[in-house]
């Protein structure tokens, strides 16, 4: 691939851009900065909230887009312009499905916070990563919030565990994915990071050859599919490669910040 003409680029955080330690690539808001200059509009698609969002790329902050809650909420230029809310009977059916299954946490996601219950220690380390500001519930069935997403946390394995009985009760009037090795996540019939970066390309102008996204896991599979240039990362499961015409660099190498200094600067 040689020099292309890119204005969009694309890119899942965790495992994609940030590494191991959750950082960006050294000297990365420079890079940006020129991207900016440049006129490419930089999207940040992650399965984060908003509130998980805010303050990642410090004073660019206001300068890019971030596709969030896996595509339920868009935020552009540090302002939610977009969101999917579920409706609160469909909340309180998937609260109820979700006490069957055993050892799960649950966090709604919705504009201003992340709602969770139950606690455990277990549960902590992968909370605070994901969700720093939280707050705790006895009965999520009482959260009145607009909620965006439901994630699941499964320290079980979500793909083996509460995927496939979830799914099996409402994958045929819901959107869920897997979107880590304890998480899935549940949004409305259509919501993914493809599906709100089409609607981003279209209100910009921008085609899929214009486009360039990353990606590591199977939450990113349909934002893959929106870009001519989509870039699955080295690091990823091998079963992802299909989904990607090119192969990044791992996110510990920085594959992310490579490609673009190689093919859109």
């Amino acid at each position: 691939m040689g020099l292309v003409m890119i204005k969009l680029i694309a890119t899942d955080l965790d495992g994609t851009l940030l590494d191991e330690d959750k950082n960006l690539p050294p000297d990365f808001l420079s890079l940006l900065d020129q991207l900016l200059k440049k006129g490419i509009h930089f999207v940040a698609a992650s399965g984060r909230s908003s509130t998980s969002l805010r303050g990642q790329f410090g004073p660019y902050d206001t300068e890019i887009t971030c596709i969030c809650d896996n595509g339920a909420c868009l935020m552009e230029k540090g302002v939610i312009t977009q969101t999917s809310p579920l409706p609160r009977e469909v909340i309180h059916r998937i609260i109820q499905a979700c006490r069957a299954i055993p050892d799960i946490s649950l966090v709604l996601a919705g504009a201003h916070n992340a709602h969770i219950s139950p606690y455990t220690e277990e549960f902590a380390w992968e909370l605070e990563r994901y969700y720093p500001h939280h707050e705790l519930h006895d009965d999520l069935e009482h959260v009145t919030e607009g909620i965006f997403k439901i994630a699941v946390c499964d320290m079980k394995g979500a793909a083996v565990n509460s995927y496939p009985v979830l799914k099996a009760e409402f994958g045929g009037s819901l959107s869920m994915a897997v979107s880590g090795d304890h998480w899935m996540d549940i949004m409305n019939q259509g919501v993914n990071k493809g599906s709100a970066l089409q609607k981003l390309q279209k209100k910009l102008g921008i085609t899929p050859e214009e486009t360039m996204a990353f990606g590591d896991y199977y939450n990113d599979v349909e934002m893959l599919q929106q870009a001519a240039y989509s870039f699955v990362m080295e690091n990823a499961n091998p079963d992802l490669r299909p989904f990607g015409r090119y192969l990044a660099k791992s996110n510990r190498e920085y594959g992310v910040a490579q490609a673009i200094r190689q093919y859109a600067l």
